[in-house]
């Protein structure tokens, strides 16, 4: 596969609901890296900055617990396809999370 269909298959593949816009797809010889953006959570203007440090934390943990299975399913998919290992990410509040 083209990196463009690489591409092409992932947005095709990915749920609609999980990230806000098109994933950022990074493709390299031994690698595929897919980082979506998540949407900030919504708090009070009052929120602290502790707060607001906690629930970031708490979407990512959120998200990254939800969606394991089929983040598995569909790197298995890709992997099979490609012979290239898929990383999961997240960007949310300026901070950037690789799942291991």
């Amino acid at each position: 596969m083209s990196n463009e269909e690489i591409r092409g298959w992932l947005v095709g593949r990915l749920p609609q609901d999980w990230f806000e816009g098109a994933p950022e797809i990074t493709i390299d010889r031994e690698e595929i890296t897919v980082v979506g953006t998540l949407a900030v959570p919504d708090l009070p203007d009052t929120a602290s900055a502790a707060e607001r440090a906690a629930a970031v934390r708490g979407r990512v943990k959120g998200f990254r617990e939800d969606t394991r299975d089929k983040r598995i399913e569909i790197a298995r998919e890709l992997e099979h396809r490609t012979d290239k290992k898929v990383a999961w990410g997240v960007t949310i509040d300026d901070q950037r999370v690789l799942f291991t």
